[in-house]
């Protein structure tokens, strides 16, 4: 894999980077930072590959289809419902259930550079 640093976020390939900006313009929003808690979520979703499929449960204003995109996520792996429940969790404070441990139980050095490097951009680390 080809590792890819733009604006202090560590991408784990080009493609993640270009699946992250196609979701947050589909969005509405230009970058990831515009809009912290959208941004982490296409940031966390792209990073499972997964970036074309949820560009599918984003309506014309866009607006998520949180209905629709559970139905697609019931077949992802472990490891890809966990990031996508851990943004879930960064988007969305109000939800509870979320353990942290259980997001990063199992994960590979590769997606706990990807949960470190979204944890810096939601909480603005990379800026103190």
């Amino acid at each position: 894999m080809n590792e890819v640093m733009e604006s202090g976020v560590y991408f784990k390939s080009e493609q993640h980077l270009k699946d992250a900006k196609k979701i947050i313009n589909r969005l509405g929003f230009r970058d990831l930072q515009e809009n912290v808690e959208y941004g982490v979520y296409a940031y966390l979703v792209a990073a499972t590959g997964k970036g074309n499929v949820f560009c599918k449960c984003i309506d014309s204003v866009g607006n998520i289809e949180f209905s629709k995109w559970e139905e697609y996520i019931r077949n992802y792996a472990t490891t890809e419902i966990a990031l996508i429940e851990f943004g879930f969790q960064l988007y969305n404070s109000n939800i509870d259930g979320y353990a942290f441990a259980k997001t990063i139980y199992g994960m590979d050095r590769e997606n706990l550079k990807v949960i470190r490097s979204s944890l810096n951009l939601y909480l603005g680390w990379d800026r103190y």
